[in-house]
């Protein structure tokens, strides 16, 4: 693994962080709605890991936040990336898959507000 690519994801996680802490609103997202990530950012297995991944990042954590994409626990995704919405009752944490994938009793958990709607 690169620095620049180290660099890259940490950047990502600051990115959604910054557009996961907007005020509490109305979920943006229903069910089989399609979206797209605004900038850069990160989807992982559980909310937890999601939650922990920004913290990792926010406090400068490059080492342990890398830890998570070697395993698997989150994976990067940007721009032109759709994914469809399983859930969103957790908002402002989306529970997503991506497009290609036609059943899933599971998906990643991406941050709301790091996302848009996407046209199909």
């Amino acid at each position: 693994m690169t620095g620049e690519s180290m660099k890259y994801k940490y950047l990502a996680c600051v990115i959604a962080l910054s557009c996961a802490t907007a005020v509490a609103a109305p979920p943006k997202f229903k069910a089989e709605d399609i979206i797209e990530p605004v900038s850069p950012t990160v989807a992982c297995i559980t909310p937890d890991d999601l939650l922990a991944a920004f913290k990792m990042a926010a406090a400068g954590e490059q080492t342990r936040l890398q830890g998570f994409f070697d395993t698997k626990r989150c994976v990067l995704t940007g721009p032109g990336e759709k994914l469809k919405v399983l859930t969103n009752e957790n908002s402002p944490v989306v529970e997503a898959v991506p497009l290609s994938v036609k059943g899933a009793a599971q998906g990643f958990f991406v941050a709301e507000g790091a996302y848009k709607k996407s046209s199909k």
